[in-house]
């Protein structure tokens, strides 16, 4: 039996939602996430081997990757009665968000060498580090109206470190003024004698004490 459990990283977050955010209150969809992004990488991995010659380029499997993602992910979300009234699905600009209990967005993103998401140098992108409104699609736009939210809800990025055929972890990061504000590690401990449970690395982030559709923006 895997228990999802969650470690603090970093909170520099004085005001708004996520300065109290309990990751415990989303454990079914924050597992969900956990899982899909192990899954997505067993299968492309599978599939890659097989077909090594046909995605030997790597921006085609990280494409892969994130399709797979965030295809397991919502069909997690959608055939479970404990979260599928709980979060709506929007695509813009490639890119596709998780809005959970109308509060925050869900994005799934790989980490790049600094264990921060990577993206194209675009405004939109800029905004989003930065913790601005982000440009969206006329759709998305329309959507969210209906809604009557007060404001846009934050986003919250599944960031993923994938070094070898492995995740190495999984951390939820949200942005602000160009740099992470809020950071929880999301692991697994493992209770169980099996040798074929896949530990991802430990997180370069932790101090020594502590134990869209493509996402590209």
């Amino acid at each position: 039996m895997n228990k999802i459990f969650y470690l603090e990283i970093k909170n520099t977050l004085l005001s708004g939602y996520l300065p109290n955010f309990n990751p415990e209150i989303y454990a079914d969809i924050l597992e969900f996430a956990y899982q899909s992004v192990i899954e997505g990488n067993t299968k492309v991995s599978n599939l890659v081997k097989q077909e090594s010659t046909l995605f030997s380029r790597n921006t085609l499997k990280s494409l892969l990757l994130n399709n797979a993602i965030i295809d397991n992910f919502r069909t997690k979300i959608t055939t479970s009665e404990k979260t599928k009234h709980r979060v709506k699905f929007f695509e813009t600009f490639r890119m596709t968000f998780a809005l959970v209990d109308n509060k925050f967005f869900l994005c799934f993103k790989a980490l790049g060498k600094e264990n921060t998401i990577e993206g194209m140098k675009t405004k939109r992108f800029e905004d989003i580090i930065k913790g601005k409104p982000f440009t969206m699609s006329k759709k998305m736009n329309a959507e969210l109206s209906k809604l009557n939210l007060t404001g846009l809800p934050p986003i919250l990025f599944i960031g993923f470190k994938k070094t070898t055929d492995y995740i190495d972890f999984v951390n939820l990061q949200h942005y602000f003024d160009g740099d992470v504000a809020l950071e929880y590690g999301i692991r697994v401990e493992v209770i169980s004698n099996s040798k074929n449970i896949i530990n991802p690395k430990p997180n370069n982030n932790l101090d020594n004490d502590d134990e869209q559709s493509s996402l590209v923006v």
